[in-house]
């Protein structure tokens, strides 16, 4: 459907899947019309630094948020944790973007050639590999035109898909990812499929 869902709520459906990757798809856009090329953001040490402290005011979400690792009655120790684990996943997150950015630029001009690092909320997560992607510029016209093609989105679909097995293969090669299977609803009812 095409319908709004909160920041977090997008992570959460991630978090409740077990998902062993999460990428945001977006459309960017600038005053310029001239402006065009797809880009990647990961998050920032400032911004996990910012999301570790929110997380230690809530700390029933941030045990969840080092895979269940117990914390303790001391803060310090419990920033320490949680701050390795965003830092460890930035690394992760930053390695798929790059891969997503080589993978689009065989399809389409990148803006960037290495991933930009923001606070985007969507990205604030210990668990999983997070990255946003813009695709290109709404408001540039002949980038409008090109986003709304199926062959474009063809492309583009194909190449994050790429990325994304690349960057899933090399961390099964690290360390093996934990499989659980997906539950999806069809007009047959509930279906379990391995991924």
């Amino acid at each position: 459907g095409d319908y709004f869902l909160p920041l977090r709520e997008r992570v959460k459906i991630a978090e409740d899947y077990c998902a062993d990757l999460f990428i945001s798809i977006h459309a960017d856009s600038n005053r310029s019309k001239r402006t065009r090329g797809s880009s990647v953001y990961c998050l920032s040490l400032k911004g996990a630094s910012d999301e570790a402290a929110h997380c230690l005011a809530e700390k029933e979400n941030a045990s969840d948020l080092l895979g269940g690792i117990p914390f303790t009655e001391n803060d310090d120790l419990n920033f320490t944790l949680l701050d390795l684990a965003l830092t460890n996943n930035i690394n992760s997150s930053l390695h798929i973007g790059g891969l997503v950015l080589r993978e689009i630029k065989k399809v389409h001009p990148v803006k960037f050639e290495k991933p930009k690092q923001a606070g985007f909320r969507v990205l604030k997560t210990a668990e999983i590999p997070s990255i946003l992607i813009e695709l290109g510029f709404i408001s540039n016209p002949s980038e409008e035109k090109l986003l709304k093609q199926k062959k474009f989105q063809a492309k583009i679909a194909k190449a994050v898909f790429s990325a994304s097995d690349q960057f899933l293969e090399f961390m099964a090669r690290k360390e093996p990812l934990k499989r659980y299977p997906l539950t999806v609803k069809t007009s047959g009812g509930l279906n379990s499929i391995p991924h």
